[in-house]
Order: structure tokens, then C-alpha cells, then sequence
């Protein structure tokens, strides 16, 4: 790939840059205005492309760094698209800024890490037109285009309602965010410290902040604001004070670029530095309110506190959340560790104003989740605010609203947070939480066509069956009621502990990895479900076999319990009519035709596709009142279940569980499903975690399942 940036930095010049970064990984830059620009050269989408599309089949992770203010949205959804094309693993780091569609590039990422000091920006596509009212409204139509285009790449990341993406993309503001602001919203997976770049790219950015900086202070803007804006644009700056952005260019006559904002320094506007302002004074404002309630605090030094407070203010590279870090080392070192103070810490620095105590465990716990990019349906009302002290912040509160205060390293709080209840407490419900979102994530076809219960111990269960009711006899005036009874005939299972210990070490929170190992924990949650659903469908079939042995010693499906078909060439409406006689020739033990109802076709994937047809053609009869034997309309009331465990050489249709028993399946009363537990101590640096899911299923009744026996495709 060409390098477009002149070895000198008297003009500010794209850097593009392709290179290898070990055996297997490369690492592409991506530094300076996207797409064709109207002041210097660009990041074109072009080179972009043909660099990665030459990339060999042995590149398995693309490290993509971006530091760009945007630019065209074309190019950047070229860029976006190439990269998602590329089966390597994407993992984007923002060095600085990724504003307009360059923050539509990192949407890239199948990992996208913001240092602290870093910002993103998502606004609406812009761009101007000259021409009548039908060219300026056809321009419309263009720029709302664009935004659906955009918002695939958001909501594909983020995991937010399109709706919700589609409202930044057409609200005609700027959306800043900080680095722990992006993570809570989905944009971003991490926070990590500025690392170390090469000294080419660090003269690079160090001129691109000089030349903004430049561009900036000369629109009237005080210099320490404008210093402040212009840091975020240099990678390794200690500022995430969102630079405004919000100047306009005009582009040339033919109008034919489509920008999504990107602002060239040389025509910055006086806007920018009434947006400077503006910031400042909200930032300012965020600080006083996080002061405020420590004020009149008896027990803390008053000239003390109001001139840390006057610092924080006056410096323009403290962020609101910065501030609260000093603000919580303070209070640590000068008051006494009372349940009040540390209640007060909590509600400044956690919870926005909730009681300290389960609030805070709670919000610190999806906080946790959110960092790990773990979708939380409703997080507490806190969690945003925690998720941006980010992990080593959450673990010095825990320590401190212990009173453990005075550490000089974050190895000994995170000792001390360990040995406190709060913080093992906060690990423990966000692995919970984990371990359900991966179970509940995990297709669980069981689920349709099974029960569940909950038992409240490991002894055998015993389950009168349904369909063993004894008929009803007519009792003549002044006679007796004849005695019926169950208890000849029941099934009996137990529930059984599955489970294995995952390790957390103390160098996994000294790095800030835990959403690895949160995502570890979400990964055993999908082996929860998929431990289940073997278990399940190993005692329905096993290659085409009989599952487990029934009460009176028959296998599930057999001759004698009129539920076994005879073999078919293929699955067709013949096939699964001779299915449904046999659910509808059934017999309660007690006698009584149960006439039971077709509801289920559970097959293999093999004969997913025919069965596809078959329901489809049958419910265009239904709705149309054709009459076509090939396709009876009564095939449009089955529920198609596909599960890979099947073997391909049979189908099964199973009536409701509500009509007869069919598969019990227990989880265990006290667990409520797959769970994590501590184990107790700490040794060698080490916190083990079991992950334990206890659960059992049995066939009660063979009378609603039918298996048919279906030459396999290909066969």
C-alpha cells in the first residue's frame, strides 16, 4: 500500500500503512480524512481494499488503528465492508479519534478497544447541493439513504434497536462519546491503557494534533481550550474532552460528495470555539455536582476539598469522570471509614443518588457485563456511571467502602477489594448473569415441545402418568363409585450435577482482562444448554436407534406401544399421515381412545428443507381453500423443530405435552438452572468459580411421540 505522508510534517498528510506484526497477524493504520478531501490527500477506500483483498489465507488477525476526523461515507462503507469480508479477526483500537465515518469504520471490529484518553463521535451524513427544490429534496432522500445504509453497521455492533441508531444518524446533532460512554452503549468492547506506537506514527499524530491546535486557536478560541480540543486528536493525550467538530464546510459547486462531517482544519469556524465553551462549562458543571455533597461533610478538610474541586475546573484535561477517581482517593484518605462515608461514596460514584449497599453491587455487576461487551437487557440505573471508572476504578471503591484505604498499588487493592464481601460479591452476580445470557442464547429446541419442572432434591421422582387415568364408569342412582388408581403405572427419574471450576487470576485483574474471562463464563453457559439438550436427545434417538427403556421394559418406541411407523422412502404427506393415525389410535391404560392431535415435527437437518416445503404448500391450501392431496391443509398446524442431533434416518411427530406426557425435564429447585458458586479461599493468587448446572429428563408416556422411519436423503 502506498504511503501518501511526506517524510517531513510541514503539511499534514494522510498516513496509510499496511505491515506485518508477527507470523500470522498484520496491522493496518488508518490516520487522517477517509475518502476524497478537499484540503490535502486521504485515506482512500481504494488502497484500503486492494491491500486487504492481497492479504494470504494465513492472516488470522487484523489489527486496525484509526486517529481520523472522517470524511466521505462511501469510502467508509467500502473500508467497513472489506473489512467484515475478511475472515481474519478484526480488532480495532482507537488511537485518538474516530469521528463520522470513521467511527463507522471501527464498527469493523469484532473487538474495538478505546484507551481512556481516546473519544468517538456518530452524527448524520452531510453534505450540500446546488440545483432547485427537487435537487435539494432528492439530496434529502440521498443523505436519509446513507443513514440506513450506516445504521446497519451500528446496530450489527452495538446490539441497540435500529431505531434507536437510526434516531443519532438523523437527530442532526453530534454524538460524543468517551471511552467507558462507547462501551456502555455497545460501540466499544474495553478500555486499555495508551500503548507505545512507533516513532513514525507518533510524529505523525504529535502533527496532526500541532496543525489542529493551530487551525483552532486561530477561530478566536482561548488557548487552554483549545488545547484541551486538540489533545484528543493526538494519540497518548491525556484528554478525552470531546473535541466540538461541528464546523461546516461547504463542498465544491457539483456538490457529489456525500460527507458524513468531517471538519478539514483549514476552514475550522468560530463555532468551534463557542462549542469549546460550551463544553467546558458542562464539563465544569458535571464536576461541581459530583463536589456538591461533600461540602458540608464535618469530618472532611474544607480548604482542602474546595481547592481540589478548583483544580479539577481549571484543568481542562480532567473529565468529569477523573475527577470523581481524585474525588473518591480524597475522601478515602481523609475521612473515617463509617458506613455513612462510605455510603456517600457510593452514591456519588455508582449509583446517581441510590442508597449505597445492593444498589451499587448490582449496578457495579452489569457495569462489569457492559465493559465486557455482554448485552444486559435493563442494567441498573447505575451501571453507565460504574462502567466508567472501569475495572481498577471499581475495585478501589469496593476497597475504599470497605475502609481499606491507603493502598499504594492496585495489586494490594485488589487484595484488599478481594478480601472485602462487596467485591467478590460484584464478581459472583455478573458471572451469573453471564452464565444465563449464554444459556438463554444457546437454541434450546427441547423448549417447544417438552415440560419443565423444578425439584427440590436429587431423590428419584415419581410421576403418575396422564394418559394412565383410569375411564369413567357410570354409577347407577344409589350405587357406589368404583376405585380407579395411578400407582400402577409410573415413571421415575432423578436429576444429575453436572459442572466444572474455571480459575480467576489475580494477574487477569492487575491487565483489566476480566471481560475475557466473563465471556469464558457466557461460553459455559451455551455448554449448560448444550450438556441438556444431549442429555434430552440422547434418550429420543442415538444413529437412528431406540432411546431409553419404558415402564412395562419396552424401548420408546416399539411395535407394542403402536408408535413405531414402517419405513418411508422419503418425507411426504403419506409419510406423516400414517404418523398421525397412530398419535390418533393411541389408548389410555385405563381404556378410551385418546384420539390425540398431530402439534410437532421434530426432524434432522437433512430433511430440514422438504419439510420447508411441505408446511409452506400446506398452509398456501389453507389459506387459498384449495384441495390438494399432496399438501392436506392439516399439515399447516405442525410446529417444525430442527435439531442437529438427529440422526437423518427418522422424523418424529409428538402431540402437546398438555394433551399427554411426553418429556419431563427438571432443573433443580434451589439452583433455578445453571449457576456459578465461589469457592472458598485464595490461594496461589488464584479465585476458582464452579459452574454447576443440575438437571434430569425422563419420557413419562410413549403414547404422544411417533417415530417415522425415513430412508435418508442420498441414501
Amino acid at each position: 500500500m502506498p504511503n501518501k505522508r511526506a517524510s517531513q510534517h510541514p503539511r499534514l498528510d494522510p498516513l496509510v500503512r499496511l505491515q506485518a506484526r508477527g507470523s500470522r497477524e498484520v496491522e493496518l493504520l488508518i490516520y487522517g480524512d477517509i475518502g476524497d478531501s478537499w484540503h490535502a490527500q486521504s485515506v482512500a477506500a481504494q488502497d484500503v481494499v486492494m491491500a486487504l483483498n492481497e492479504l494470504g489465507d494465513g492472516v488470522n488477525t487484523i489489527h486496525v488503528r484509526i486517529n481520523s476526523y472522517g470524511g466521505s461515507v462511501s469510502d467508509g462503507l467500502a473500508i467497513y465492508n472489506a473489512l467484515k469480508r475478511h475472515p481474519a479477526t478484526k480488532a480495532v483500537t482507537i488511537d485518538g479519534v474516530a469521528m463520522s465515518s470513521a467511527s463507522l469504520i471501527a464498527m469493523a471490529g469484532d473487538t474495538v478497544t478505546m484507551p481512556a484518553t481516546s473519544l468517538m463521535m456518530i452524527h448524520a451524513p452531510w453534505g450540500a447541493v446546488v440545483g432547485n427544490a427537487r435537487d435539494a429534496r432528492q439530496y434529502a432522500d440521498t443523505l436519509d439513504t446513507f443513514a440506513e445504509a450506516m445504521a446497519d453497521a451500528y446496530v450489527r455492533k452495538s446490539g441497540k434497536a435500529r431505531e434507536d441508531v437510526l434516531a443519532l444518524l438523523r437527530d442532526g446533532e453530534d454524538h460524543y462519546y468517551t471511552a467507558g460512554q462507547a462501551i456502555a452503549e455497545g460501540f466499544a468492547d474495553e478500555v486499555t491503557a495508551n500503548a507505545p506506537i512507533d516513532e513514525e506514527a507518533e510524529a505523525y499524530a504529535s502533527a496532526y494534533a500541532k496543525e489542529l491546535l493551530a487551525r483552532i486557536s486561530a477561530s478566536g478560541a482561548p488557548s487552554h481550550r483549545a488545547t484541551a480540543v486538540a489533545a484528543a486528536a493526538r494519540r497518548g493525550s491525556p484528554s478525552s474532552t470531546p473535541a466540538p467538530g461541528t464546523g461546516r464546510r461547504t463542498p465544491p459547486a457539483d456538490a457529489g460528495h456525500v460527507s458524513n462531517g468531517a471538519t478539514p482544519m483549514d476552514q475550522t469556524n468560530t463555532g468551534d470555539a463557542q462549542a469549546a465553551l460550551a463544553a467546558d462549562l458542562e464539563r465544569r458543571k458535571a464536576i461541581r455536582t459530583q463536589f456538591a455533597p461533600f461540602v458540608a461533610r464535618a469530618d472532611l478538610p474544607a480548604g482542602a476539598l474546595q481547592a481540589l474541586q478548583q483544580t479539577c475546573e481549571d484543568d481542562p484535561k480532567c473529565t468529569p469522570g477523573a475527577a470523581g477517581l481524585k474525588l473518591l482517593d480524597f475522601v478515602g484518605q481523609h475521612a473515617a471509614a463509617t458506613p455513612s462515608a462510605r455510603g456517600m461514596m457510593a452514591e456519588v460514584h455508582a449509583t446517581g443518588g441510590e442508597p449505597a449497599g445492593a444498589g451499587f453491587m448490582e449496578a457495579a455487576a452489569d457495569a462489569l457485563l457492559l465493559r465486557a461487551g455482554i448485552s444486559v437487557p435493563q442494567p441498573h440505573a447505575g451501571a453507565r456511571d460504574v462502567a466508567a471508572l472501569g475495572l481498577h476504578g471499581i475495585i478501589r471503591t469496593c476497597a475504599q467502602r470497605a475502609g481499606r484505604t491507603g493502598v499504594s498499588n492496585m495489586g494490594e487493592a485488589i487484595r484488599a477489594a478481594l478480601s472485602t464481601s462487596d467485591f467478590p460479591a460484584i464478581l459472583e452476580n455478573a458471572l451469573n448473569k453471564t452464565l444465563r445470557r449464554g444459556y438463554e442464547a444457546e437454541p434450546f429446541t427441547a423448549a417447544v415441545w417438552s415440560r419443565k419442572v423444578e425439584v427440590r432434591d436429587f431423590k428419584p421422582q415419581q410421576r403418575p402418568i396422564l394418559g394412565s387415568a383410569p375411564a369413567l364408569e357410570r354409577v347407577l342412582e344409589g350405587e357406589e363409585y368404583k376405585h380407579g388408581s395411578l400407582e400402577d403405572d409410573k415413571a421415575e427419574y432423578s436429576v444429575q450435577k453436572f459442572g466444572k471450576i474455571i480459575s480467576l487470576t489475580w494477574e487477569t485483574l492487575i491487565n483489566d482482562d476480566l471481560g475475557a474471562f466473563l465471556r469464558m463464563t457466557q461460553a459455559m453457559g451455551i455448554a449448560a444448554a448444550r450438556a441438556e439438550a444431549d442429555n434430552i436427545y440422547a434418550s429420543l434417538a442415538d444413529n437412528g436407534g431406540f432411546g431409553q427403556t419404558m415402564q412395562d421394559g419396552q424401548p420408546l418406541f416399539a411395535a407394542p406401544h403402536n408408535n413405531l411407523a414402517g419405513a418411508s422412502a422419503q418425507l411426504d404427506a403419506d409419510a406423516l399421515a400414517k404418523g398421525r393415525v397412530l398419535l390418533r389410535r393411541q389408548t389410555a391404560k385405563g381404556g378410551g381412545a385418546m384420539n390425540l392431535p398431530p402439534r410437532f415435527l421434530l426432524v434432522s437437518p437433512e430433511h430440514e428443507q422438504a419439510a420447508e416445503v411441505l408446511l409452506a404448500a400446506a398452509a398456501r391450501s389453507l389459506t387459498q381453500g384449495s384441495d390438494n392431496a399432496l399438501t392436506p391443509p392439516w399439515l399447516a398446524n405442525l410446529q417444525l423443530v430442527v435439531e442437529a442431533r438427529l440422526a437423518p434416518d427418522a422424523v418424529y411427530l409428538l402431540t402437546s405435552p398438555d394433551s399427554v406426557d411426553t418429556l419431563e425435564r427438571a432443573w433443580l429447585e434451589a439452583d433455578g438452572g445453571p449457576v456459578v458458586k465461589e469457592e472458598d479461599g485464595f490461594e496461589r493468587d488464584t479465585r476458582k468459580y464452579k459452574v454447576r448446572h443440575v438437571f434430569g429428563s425422563r419420557w413419562l408416556d410413549w403414547r404422544g411421540a411417533v417415530m417415522l422411519p425415513i430412508v435418508p436423503p442420498g441414501s
